[in-house]
Parts: structure tokens; sequence; C-alpha cells
């Protein structure tokens, strides 16, 4: 069977705040279409990576890969432009802006034209919530409407590798649910990479091919979820002793 094209890999990759290891060691791989899950409790290095693979924080050892090619001192833009968005936890909108000068921010560079125009309202069709607050400010929307306006944002930069940090942070049971099954759509129609940071278990699991638990800043356990949820560390530390 041929080994499938990797779009992401994290090779031993290390990040370092002064001389605290934040991370060290933590290999990854995502292929076009896959989702993956980056799994762990508070603290334990998942942002962390997250940020390094979005060139955000650097890396002070091993190597990031971009279809094979070694991006590992790439700037943060210069992966933006190769189709590397970050959906940080905290959704970085801008409260003071509407929610069409938000999403207009996705799309930075490009003229505000028919064909822009056309490309938002596709992009809304994902998001039919946003369509009756464009003109409202950004700081007035619920925690749900505002995860669907940084997630929609970020479909305007155009991303081919998705990166995800706690998507469900502040959701709803019923909101989470419907965040993750429009990921796994992402995924299955478009084609999109995407790499989840979550602390919901069970959710993330039931969309991704692949997980991956860092522990204090290491690779504690990876595989199919089928598998791992199976593993005494995995129920015991994260499923509840289930």
């Amino acid at each position: 069977m041929q080994e499938p094209n990797y779009v992401l890999e994290a090779q031993e990759l290390a990040v370092r705040y002064g001389q605290f290891r934040a991370v060290q060691a933590v290999s990854l791989r995502l292929a076009r279409g896959q989702i993956v899950a980056l799994l762990g409790a508070n603290g334990a290095g998942k942002s962390t990576t997250l940020r390094a693979l979005a060139g955000e924080q650097r890396a002070a050892g091993g190597r990031i890969l971009l279809n094979g090619q070694d991006v590992t001192t790439w700037s943060t833009p210069r992966r933006l432009a190769a189709g590397v968005v970050l959906v940080p936890e905290d959704r970085a909108v801008f409260g003071g802006l509407t929610v069409l000068e938000n999403l207009r921010l996705g799309a930075y560079g490009r003229p505000f034209s028919r064909q822009l125009r056309q490309e938002i309202a596709r992009v809304l069709d994902h998001f039919p919530v946003l369509r009756d607050c464009l003109r409202m400010r950004a700081d007035r929307l619920s925690g749900g409407e505002e995860q669907s306006l940084a997630l929609a944002r970020a479909l305007l930069m155009r991303p081919k590798i998705l990166l995800l940090d706690e998507p469900s942070h502040g959701l709803s049971p019923g909101a989470t649910a419907a965040m993750f099954s429009l990921l796994a759509a992402l995924a299955a129609e478009e084609g999109m990479s995407l790499l989840i940071v979550e602390q919901q278990v069970r959710p993330a699991l039931a969309i991704a091919s692949y997980a991956y638990v860092i522990e204090a800043g290491t690779q504690a356990l990876q595989g199919p979820p089928d598998l791992l949820i199976k593993h005494p560390r995995m129920r015991q530390a994260y499923l509840g002793g289930e």
C-alpha cells in the first residue's frame, strides 16, 4: 500500500520559552483531507505546537515540513501564503469591527470585488447564523457566533491546512456538535486538512482519523481513535476511567 503524501509534518519538534522547554521531540503528520486531533491536558504544549507549526513561535529544534519542503525558518506570512491558517483559542476577532469587516480581513489585500462578495456568500453558506448580523459589531456576538466568525474569516484566507485551537471553547453542547459536524464536512467536501487541538476528547476523536496525545510537552500516545480509546492510560486520564 502506498504511503500517503503528507501536507504537514513535524519531526522531533522542540519549542522553548527562555530556558523552559514547552515542547520537546513532538512528531506528527497530516495528510490531505485528513483530520488529526492533538489532545492533552491544559499546559501540555498543544497550543505551543500549533503556534510553532503556523510560524508564530520559533522552533528550538526539529523540522517542520510542508509538502515535503523544510519550512522551519519560514515566517508566519509566508506559511499563510502557502495555505497554513491558524484559528487561535481566543479567536482573535476584532470586537470594534462589524462581522462583515472582520470577514473582509480574511481576504486582506484583495479588492472588495464581485468575486470576493460571491466568495463571502459561499463561505456564509456554512455559517447562516452570520447572515443576519453582518452589520453588527463582533463584540455583540455570542460565543458560538464568534467562533463561527473566526472560522468563516479563516476560510476566506483560502486555507489548505487549518490549525484549530480549542474550537469548542465556550460553546454549548449543541453548538459544539454543530461545529464538529461542520469541520468534518470541510475535510470531506473541500479536501482541507485539519489539525485540531481539543480538550473535548470524544467529539474530537469522533471526526478524527488519527490522534496524538501530548503530556508535559512530550508525545505520550498516538494512534487511530478506535485503538486509542481502548488504551488504559487514555481511558483513565481523558475519558473518565470508562
